[in-house]
């Protein structure tokens, strides 16, 4: 779906919310894949050192050295938080809803992939209304439940204190 045009080269996952089918890829969330539009097949991987430590390579030549599990942890945990904001929007266009254009939301639309990255994880005021209206939820039950969510699972510290704010 995305190597055949360069118009849509970002798309992590597509919903067609009438016909209830939703596609999702999670390849283009993996922190070690180094997506550009000029280099989108560009994939770096850690290098070996003695040690147990790895050296990575950062944009504008600098290197970072960290162990190979805490490369591995934080490479596992951007992944599924990037994860768990595309199945967000995609879910949210299952439910019928429209990409937004009120707030920053996690139900935005996106350009492309470092755009989307930037986006939040939570559902804007008028979002947020619209998902309570179609699953007749309570609103601080789902907060509740997110807080749970987002303070057992790591990486996610800065969604649980918005979260506890509200």
């Amino acid at each position: 779906i995305c190597l055949a045009s360069r118009a849509i080269l970002f798309v992590g996952g597509m919903a067609w919310g009438m016909l209830n089918v939703a596609v999702f890829s999670f390849a283009r969330y993996d922190p070690v894949f180094d997506w550009s539009e000029e280099h989108w097949h560009s994939r770096y991987e850690a290098e070996e050192q003695p040690g147990d430590f790895v050296v990575l390579p950062v944009r504008g030549g600098k290197r970072k050295r960290k162990t190979a599990e805490h490369v591995e942890r934080e490479r596992q945990a951007t992944m599924v938080k990037r994860s768990c904001r595309l199945l967000v929007h995609e879910l949210g266009h299952l439910m019928g809803m429209k990409h937004c254009v009120w707030f920053a939301c996690a139900m935005q639309g996106s350009g492309h992939l470092k755009e989307e990255f930037c986006l939040p994880s939570h559902l804007c005021p008028v979002c947020l209304r619209k998902l309570v209206a179609r699953l007749e939820c309570s609103v601080v039950e789902r907060y509740q439940k997110l807080l749970e969510f987002f303070e057992s699972t790591a990486g996610w510290s800065h969604e649980a204190d918005w979260t506890r704010k509200r």
